[in-house]
């Protein structure tokens, strides 16, 4: 992340490990994979900003055995003035369905949510953690083929299209 992000390295003054997610701006300030694509490419220059969510190491000492609530406290600290490229990633634990609905007319793909009191596990999938998709929608790949008509002897036409579908 150093090297493609140097910005966001440089961001923490301390030895810390932070779990987060970088992430491509669009013009209304909301995540958009598709320009973080472009910018993995070198197709566009968006705004990119560093998502922190977890606090797991801090100058030394493994906090992964610590509940999310004393993380995230560390973390908050951590981040108290951060520089514009960090973010932190506050706990929203109230109104549940008023915090979905505001997301959805923001636009936004989804949340994550952590259960309460849940330590972290590297690597496994626990249920401590899920993540809310506000739209359900699928990429897949259109393909067709159609025989040469005459004007063409050998080769046959294909064509592809690339599409979003809502479930």
């Amino acid at each position: 992340m150093g090297a493609k992000f140097p910005e966001v390295k440089e961001g923490v003054a301390q030895d810390a490990v932070i779990d987060g997610e970088i992430v491509a701006l669009d013009d209304k300030g909301r995540s958009s994979f598709q320009l973080l694509q472009g910018f993995d490419i070198g197709l566009v220059k968006p705004p990119i900003v560093f998502y922190a969510f977890d606090l797991l190491r801090l100058n030394g000492k493994d906090l992964q055995n610590l509940p999310i609530e004393e993380r995230k406290a560390k973390l908050e600290e951590l981040l108290k003035k951060p520089p514009g490229v960090i973010r932190y990633s506050v706990s929203l634990t109230n109104k549940i369905e008023e915090l979905l609905s505001r997301a959805q007319e923001l636009g936004l793909e989804g949340l994550i949510g952590k259960r309460s009191g849940s330590r972290y596990e590297t690597g496994r999938r626990t249920g401590a953690w899920v993540k809310i998709k506000l739209y359900q929608e699928q990429e897949f790949v259109i393909g067709g083929y159609t025989e040469p008509e005459g004007s063409r002897n050998t080769s046959a036409r294909c064509s592809l299209a690339f599409t979003k579908a809502k479930a």
